[in-house]
């Protein structure tokens, strides 16, 4: 199984959790990458960390949303009806973590990627010029340690 995304812990007590599909030039968001994030969201709902952040390690790109290539498998409306309802199940369960949560955007947010910064995340920053769906909007940048009252 692919280990995107993943969860590491700062010494502050934040969970970071970092897209970074080694597999993929760009994050996207298919079967495999759900399920890593659904597991991903259990443990942080059990470790309940000061904060959870999520971002990418790929520059330029948060999420491009979607796998196309997958998506273009499905031939089936309810089977499509069902994986869209259980990406909206994995996706509320941001909201439901119950610790701050910050969606960090450096470049592109599309699709999935965006789905996954509306679904919870209390706070969105931008390190740059941040892509929304395709129009571009300059975000607000903040320390996130001043966010949550840690040094550094």
């Amino acid at each position: 199984m692919i280990q995107s995304p993943r969860v590491e812990y700062d010494a502050e007590g934040i969970a970071w959790v970092v897209f970074d599909d080694p597999e993929s030039k760009v994050n996207v968001l298919g079967t495999e990458q759900m399920q890593q994030l659904d597991a991903v969201l259990d443990e942080l709902y059990k470790r309940k960390p000061k904060a959870a952040v999520f971002i990418s390690a790929k520059p330029g790109i948060f999420i491009a949303g979607a796998d196309i290539k997958e998506l273009q498998r499905i031939h089936d409306a309810s089977l499509g009806a069902d994986l869209s309802r259980a990406g909206h199940r994995i996706l509320a369960k941001i909201e439901q973590l119950g610790v701050p949560t910050v969606a960090a955007i450096d470049g592109a947010c599309l699709g999935g990627g965006w789905a996954a910064r509306m679904g919870g995340a209390g706070i969105t920053v931008g390190a740059m010029r941040v892509t929304f769906f395709g129009a571009l909007a300059m975000a607000v940048t903040a320390g996130v340690g001043a966010l949550f009252g840690t040094s550094g």
